[in-house]
């Protein structure tokens, strides 16, 4: 898995205390690849043949939060945040190889049912992945304001 992100953050201290209301603003590259077998007959030889798929998720989000903030006299910073991670455009896409295959070998596996499941497996995966709210928790941050 390869993760790729920006983002924009906002907090307001309403009290002008510790405590927080905040908002991130983001994009969002993930890719990843796996590999399965597909049973088939070849040349009127049973074969196990290899598929890989790559897929790919790149979203745009908002990031409502809350959280706690405290900066000491010395410049020493410690703090959470708690909120979710709300896609707002996800893109998917799955991509399915067969390596070394040749190109009437790649026909016959295309053909398959082993590989539409496999191929649709994946396209239903990456889609319910790219619109899923997710938590976003920051355990603890620690720094120094100077």
């Amino acid at each position: 898995i390869d993760i790729k992100s920006w983002d924009v953050h906002a907090r307001w201290h309403p009290w002008a205390g510790s405590f927080f209301l905040g908002g991130a603003y983001g994009n969002q590259d993930i890719k990843g690849k796996f590999e399965d077998t597909v049973s088939l007959t070849l040349s009127g030889f049973p074969a196990e043949v290899p598929v890989r798929i790559n897929a790919r998720i790149q979203s745009t989000y908002v990031s409502p939060h809350i959280g706690w903030l405290a900066v000491e006299n010395s410049g020493f910073t410690m703090g959470f945040e708690v909120g979710v991670q709300i896609p707002l455009s996800p893109d998917t896409s799955v991509v399915a190889t067969i390596p070394g295959a040749i190109p009437a070998e790649e026909d016959q596996v295309k053909a398959t049912s082993d590989y539409k499941e496999l191929k649709k497996q994946a396209d239903d995966a990456v889609k319910i992945l790219g619109s899923k709210t997710v938590p976003y928790v920051t355990l603890l941050k620690l720094g120094w304001l100077f």
